[in-house]
């Protein structure tokens, strides 16, 4: 089973023990000017939109016209959000009540658009005990450590499994 997830402040991963665990991660950064612009951008590609829309008669060439501009306004977002982590060290651990439980595997999928994984195989899963763990992503970027917001993986019992 593959635990897919983008992070956000108060992530929570739902787990299986004795699963192979693996988080695919998207580092993005939705504060520079660049994403400011582009957030705004939608924002009033979508107000225009929906003003179209609430029109008693809504012209069908000119919702069309608007959809495309709302589209563009996406994709321009979704591309100015974006980090390019090459070169970056990326390192994750977990631990519960302080104790270090495991450290995660981390392997890069895309790192020109910030696509990364953190994993353990089944067998080193096994042994984690139903609770909840505290995680967390830690990245040095030209020698600059900066960690990640905290966050939990749910450990929870396999049923099949347990003997």
């Amino acid at each position: 089973m593959e635990v897919q997830q983008t992070m956000t402040k108060t992530s929570k991963v739902l787990f299986k023990a004795g699963d192979d665990f693996v988080l695919t991660i998207t580092v993005t950064n939705k504060y520079t000017t660049t994403a400011i612009d582009a957030a705004t951008a939608v924002d009033v590609a979508q107000a225009l939109y929906d003003a179209q829309l609430d029109l008693p008669i809504p012209n069908p060439a000119t919702l069309a016209s608007l959809l495309v501009t709302l589209n563009a306004a996406i994709v321009t977002y979704d591309t100015a959000i974006i980090v390019n982590i090459t070169g970056w060290t990326i390192t994750s651990s977990m631990k519960w009540l302080g104790k270090h439980v495991a450290d995660f595997t981390v392997s890069f999928v895309d790192a020109s658009v910030g696509i990364f994984i953190i994993s353990l195989p089944s067998t080193q899963t096994q042994p984690w005990k139903p609770r909840v763990y505290d995680a967390d992503i830690q990245f040095v970027i030209l020698g600059r450590k900066s960690s990640s917001q905290t966050f939990q993986v749910d450990v929870k019992k396999d049923i099949t499994m347990e003997v």
